[in-house]
């Protein structure tokens, strides 16, 4: 989608504001997938999903509001250099859902 900005409701709760990018939004075909996917995510929920607070799929720059969940930016992550990670950190992810405590290898 795009760079995702943290941003606050007037009432004060951190929300993660996606602007869709500028070329997609030229896109009809997108818009319309756009607005089929949040529609879809409006009606699911789970602890392990982060709900959709608002968006518009007809704004000049379609956008989508979620709740905010604090975490390390995707770029930043271990996932990022998954190699250098010892096969025990991955798998304490997926048993844990969260990241252990590994040093990366050399």
């Amino acid at each position: 989608m795009g760079t995702v900005h943290l941003t606050y409701t007037r009432g004060g709760q951190p929300v993660a504001l996606k602007p869709v990018r500028r070329e997609y939004a030229q896109s009809a075909a997108f818009r319309e997938r756009f607005a089929r996917e949040v529609a879809a995510a409006r009606r699911v929920a789970g602890p392990h999903l982060v709900p959709v607070l608002d968006h518009d799929a007809e704004a000049a720059l379609p956008w989508l509001a979620t709740r905010y969940v604090p975490g390390v930016p995707l770029d930043e992550g271990p996932h990022t250099v998954r190699s250098r990670w010892p096969r025990s950190c991955s798998s304490w992810r997926a048993r844990r859902g969260r990241w252990p405590r590994c040093t990366p290898r050399a």
